[in-house]
């Protein structure tokens, strides 16, 4: 008799213990178990919708090399670009900006090559333009206006220089049937003005465009 209840005491025990083991790892209450999984699936399912929808760090575009620029500007004309060996001091290629284009309208047809160099706010733009055909009737007049433009040397071709009551400065001349314009400008906020740079020093560069 005695002998049956310590067994009976003893089994009691054990699963007394067990109990309190299961309880304290959570296996005996199976609501902390589900909240539990629920919680780490949530945690894994945020995670990889946070990797599908997160925006991929852009790789950053290296800039083309002025050879780079002007090759392609190149490939869209048909006529030899040509360029200065010499810039004025502190100016420098906008390489963004270079450009070549073609326009082909009802009575004109034209390539142009523009190359900006920059020096802070001003400008220093050189264009060479080939004029395709052009069937532009021009008007009838028995007056032809004076030229008032300055006229310099530039390797034995006359050019023209010109300032604009805005301070703009034009250089114009050309080579064979290209017409080539420098011109000299600052960008204010709102407004384009003239630029410091000089006279002597855009006759010298457009001497250096071969």
């Amino acid at each position: 008799m005695k002998k049956s209840i310590l067994i009976g005491v003893s089994i009691a025990t054990v699963l007394a213990i067990l109990l309190l083991a299961a309880v304290a790892l959570g296996f005996g209450d199976t609501k902390t178990k589900f909240n539990a999984f629920a919680g780490a699936e949530a945690k894994h399912f945020t995670e990889k919708a946070a990797q599908a929808t997160s925006t991929p760090t852009p790789v950053p575009t290296q800039e083309k090399t002025p050879e780079e620029a002007i090759a392609e500007a190149q490939a869209k004309v048909s006529f030899k670009i040509l360029q200065p060996s010499y810039v004025p001091e502190g100016y420098t290629l906008n390489i963004p900006q270079v450009s070549g284009t073609r326009f082909r309208g009802v009575s004109v047809e034209l390539e142009q090559a523009v190359f900006p160099y920059t020096n802070g706010k001003e400008t220093l733009n050189l264009k060479e333009l080939l004029t395709i055909n052009d069937t532009t009737i021009a008007p009838k007049s028995t007056t032809i206006p004076k030229d008032a433009r300055e006229i310099v040397d530039i390797n034995g071709i006359k050019g023209r220089f010109s300032v604009e009551p805005d301070g703009l400065k034009y250089l114009n001349w050309k080579i064979g049937e290209l017409s080539l314009t420098i011109s000299s400008l600052t960008y204010n906020s709102n407004n384009v003005t003239g630029s410091s740079l000089s006279k002597e020093e855009m006759i010298k560069m457009a001497r250096s465009v071969k």
